[in-house]
C-alpha cells in the first residue's frame, strides 16, 4: 500500500508542469492595432475601445487569461491598463481582442497638436504582456511589442457621420 502511494504522487508531480498545457519554448503572438472608436467621452475622462489584431504563429493554441498593455501615439503614452478576458488565440490563426482604455483631456490635446504637424498619419507602439495558461506554477507571460503607422483620415468626420453597422471601428 505504501509503495502504491509513492508511486501516485510520483506520478502526480511529474504531470505538474504540464498543467499550464503549454510548451516550455512559445513564438510571441504579433500583434497590431485594429480599430479605436469611442465608448465615452466628455470634458475630464474620454474611454476609448482598442481592437487588437492577434496573430498566433504557434501550432498550438494558446489560451490567455488576461493582458497589460499600453499604447503610444507619436511616441507619447496615451493609455494603458489591463484586462481580464479569456481568450484563446488558435493554433497559426488569429484572434481580436477588444481593451477599454481611459484617457484624460490634457493626454488628448497633445495628440491633436502632435497631429496637426505631422499630418494625417501617426506612429503607434503597442506593447505589453499576455497572461497564458494557468498551473500550478501561475501563468505564464508572454511579452508582445508591435509597432506600427495609422493614418488619421477618419478622425476628422467623427462626430458628423454615423457609422454603417459591422463599421464602428475607425
Amino acid at each position: 500500500m505504501r509503495m502504491m502511494r509513492y508511486t501516485l504522487l510520483a506520478v502526480a508531480l511529474a504531470a505538474l508542469p504540464a498543467c499550464g498545457g503549454l510548451p516550455s519554448r512559445i513564438d510571441p503572438p504579433s500583434v497590431s492595432l485594429s480599430g479605436l472608436r469611442i465608448v465615452d467621452m466628455n470634458l475630464l475622462e474620454q474611454t476609448f475601445a482598442i481592437r487588437l489584431r492577434v496573430k498566433n504563429p504557434n501550432d498550438f493554441d494558446i489560451p490567455i487569461h488576461g493582458l497589460t498593455y499600453a499604447l503610444e501615439l507619436n511616441g507619447q503614452e496615451v493609455v494603458q491598463g489591463v484586462n481580464n478576458q479569456s481568450v484563446t488565440f488558435p493554433a497559426l490563426g488569429e484572434q481580436f481582442v477588444e481593451v477599454n482604455a481611459t484617457t484624460n483631456l490634457p493626454t488628448i490635446l497633445n495628440q491633436l497638436v502632435e497631429m496637426s504637424h505631422g499630418g494625417m498619419n501617426a506612429s503607434y507602439r503597442v506593447h505589453g504582456s499576455f497572461r497564458a495558461g494557468k498551473g500550478v506554477q501561475g501563468y505564464v507571460p508572454i511579452p508582445f511589442d508591435q509597432k506600427g503607422e495609422v493614418g488619421l483620415g477618419g478622425l476628422m468626420d467623427l462626430g458628423r457621420k454615423k457609422a454603417a453597422p459591422g463599421r464602428e471601428y475607425l
